[in-house]
């Protein structure tokens, strides 16, 4: 895991993560916060590129707002992408790109 900052003593990032920011302060006063990244996920020979983000609080719960939520993100090369997929939405994602798959391997002899 790679950190960029000092954190928070008793605050451990959620598990697998891979990169911690360091602490911002919130708007209007509200705890702190920092942005948590899982590891990059590459799809072989193509520049795609998956990864996770979370939100975390200073008292380690996870923000859930409609700004802050919790997301996967689908990027073409790095990771500045500019929207990003709920859980639901992610798991929808895989399903089409499984069932994508399966009709070019039947359309397809390999």
């Amino acid at each position: 895991m790679r950190e960029n900052s000092a954190t928070l003593p008793s605050i451990t990032p959620p598990a697998g993560a891979d990169l911690v920011c360091q602490w911002e302060d919130h708007i209007e006063g509200q705890q702190p916060y920092r942005a948590i990244y899982g590891a990059d996920r590459h799809i072989t020979d193509h520049d795609a590129t998956v990864y996770s983000a979370v939100t975390q609080l200073a008292d380690g719960t996870l923000e859930d707002s409609d700004e802050l939520s919790p997301g996967i993100y689908v990027c073409q090369g790095d990771r500045d992408c500019l929207s990003k997929l709920n859980s639901d939405q992610a798991r929808e994602l895989a399903a089409a790109l499984l069932e994508c798959a399966a009709e070019l391997d039947g359309w397809v002899q390999r």
